[in-house]
């Protein structure tokens, strides 16, 4: 999933915001109207909430299954939203400028951290407490959250210690961390960055995902990574995770889809290990794949992991289980990785002409409810550009302003469009945060307070 590496940015956005009209559109966020694009027929398909697998009842890869309207349209805009987030677990979120969180979707253990417990919440809801936060990341079944004076907080499950507290519906601070500036939840551990360089694990290491170089058990508070250190990028996976430090990624954990890239995919590494490629400038991680761009001396692309919805870019539905140079993309230069399960997308610019107000997208991999926001079939086996999904420009006298910052959540996307929160694809449990629980393969509107 997408790791905290936006903290920096969003830090400046939520600084700027008198000026974010002038100098900068990638501060704005928030509600406002949109137009029904399609008719219902069919019904939702499900998926694992973590690897995108499909279930019983789910025919798998296939062309889009649904059409559903898109539909409400939300009242007038009353705060900016500057941060979203899909967590592995189908939980959904946003921070507002004002650095309180939003929450919407799973919440069978509190991860929405909502002060209750229930299956599904289908509209935004704020977070219990005051605190304010810069980030929120979600696991399987549980959330952190980065608070603005650099603690780390944690609500939901705690049946592997990965709150660090015992389990909570509400947000809880987690003891012996401070100075934080990235977080990252897996699918039942957590990991946190401090400005000194240090990486902390907690939770769950049944594969050595803790990176603590041990295979096996729990660890119910942080625990310093001692064989990794001054990584300045983080992500997790499902079972996994991974640490970029200079050029150099490092990955530890499971590695039976072939996600740490090592050849041997049904060994476990409790250490993090080197991955046999160099000049890597940015990473991305999903639940059992991963994906790095290299720029220098020509720009190259690497993935290497799951394959299931051919979100590798490959061209085909192959497990890989050595870094594979793939395809890239048209961009002359890339600003932003995104993942989620069975999907990977790339920001960019293409430089062709004055350059587009908000983000240019290609994205690869599960779209059968136009969730990669373009049109192409389901599974798409290599990148292909944003088109005919999601409405931007003008419209008649209304401005329906561009795409702005993306968030990948398993089978589902969230997107800030303009100054409108918006939502697309599977919605079982609330996700999408329209009110229903009706799935979407058109834009609709997230109604935040």
């Amino acid at each position: 999933m997408r790791r905290s590496k936006q903290i920096v940015d969003s830090m400046f956005c939520v600084s700027s915001v008198a000026l974010a009209a002038i100098v900068s559109s990638a501060c704005v966020a928030g509600d406002g109207p949109d137009a029904a694009e399609a008719t219902s027929s069919g019904s939702e398909a499900t998926g694992d909430f973590t690897t995108g697998e499909p279930q019983d009842g789910d025919s798998g890869p296939s062309d889009l299954k649904l059409e559903v309207t898109a539909e409400g349209s939300c009242g007038p805009n009353t705060k900016e939203y500057f941060v979203i987030r899909a967590g592995l677990g189908g939980q959904s979120m946003a921070i507002d400028v004002d650095g309180y969180v939003y929450a919407w979707g799973a919440n069978d253990k509190g991860q929405l951290g909502i002060g209750t417990v229930s299956t599904s919440q289908t509209t935004p809801k704020k977070i219990a407490g005051s605190q304010k936060f810069w980030d929120v990341a979600g696991g399987d079944k549980h959330t952190l959250g980065l608070a603005q004076d650099g603690t780390v907080w944690a609500w939901g499950d705690n049946s592997a210690g990965q709150l660090a507290n015992p389990a909570s519906s509400s947000p809880k601070k987690v003891a012996g961390l401070a100075d934080v500036v990235q977080i990252a939840a897996g699918g039942r551990f957590s990991l946190a960055l401090t400005a000194q360089g240090k990486l902390h694990a907690w939770g769950d290491n049944t594969h050595g995902q803790l990176g603590l170089g041990t295979i096996g058990g729990t660890k119910a508070t942080p625990q310093l990574v001692t064989g990794l250190t001054s990584p300045v990028e983080i992500g997790a996976g499902k079972e996994f995770a991974g640490a970029l430090k200079g050029d150099g990624l490092w990955v530890w954990g499971r590695d039976n889809a072939g996600q740490l890239g090592n050849g041997s995919p049904t060994a476990s590494r409790g250490a993090p290990g080197l991955v046999p490629v160099a000049g890597i400038y940015d990473f991305v991680v999903g639940p059992e794949h991963a994906f790095v761009y290299v720029p220098q001396p020509s720009a190259k692309w690497y993935a290497w992991g799951n394959n299931n919805w051919g979100q590798l870019n490959t061209g085909d539905l192959a497990t890989r289980v050595l870094p594979t140079v793939v395809t890239g993309t048209n961009f002359l230069w890339v600003s932003q990785l995104y993942a989620g399960a069975g999907a990977t997308f790339v920001a960019g610019a293409s430089g062709f002409g004055p350059p587009k107000p908000g983000l240019e997208i290609e994205s690869v991999g599960r779209n059968d409810y136009r969730q990669l926001l373009h049109t192409a079939p389901s599974p798409t086996k290599t990148l292909s550009p944003m088109k005919d999904v999601v409405k931007e420009g003008w419209e008649g006298d209304v401005d329906l302003g561009y795409l702005q910052h993306l968030a990948a959540g398993n089978g589902y996307t969230l997107m800030i469009v303009g100054t409108t929160v918006k939502a697309i694809g599977l919605n079982s449990t609330g996700q999408l945060g329209d009110g229903t629980l009706s799935a979407r393969n058109a834009p609709t509107n997230v109604c935040l307070p």
